[in-house]
């Protein structure tokens, strides 16, 4: 089962690809990482602190976001 498809997975992974190392490193430890990483750990691997992790997922996140709306838009 692929609910995204083969295109879309392929547009995800290429503005991941995109994305500045650490919030590459962060998306994919958030949501393609088995079994999911603590918010510790993430932060750990990230070299921030613990309560930093969603601000940053929120950034990046939005970074993201951008990214396949723009591909979308072209």
């Amino acid at each position: 089962y692929d609910p995204l498809g083969a295109e879309a997975q392929c547009r995800l992974r290429a503005a991941i690809a995109e994305l500045r190392p650490r919030c590459r490193l962060l998306v994919e430890q958030l949501y393609f990482t088995q079994p999911k990483p603590t918010y510790r750990a993430i932060a750990e691997r990230l070299g921030v602190a613990e309560g930093s992790v969603g601000a940053l997922r929120d950034r990046c996140l939005k970074r993201l976001f951008a990214r396949l709306a723009d591909d979308l838009a072209a």
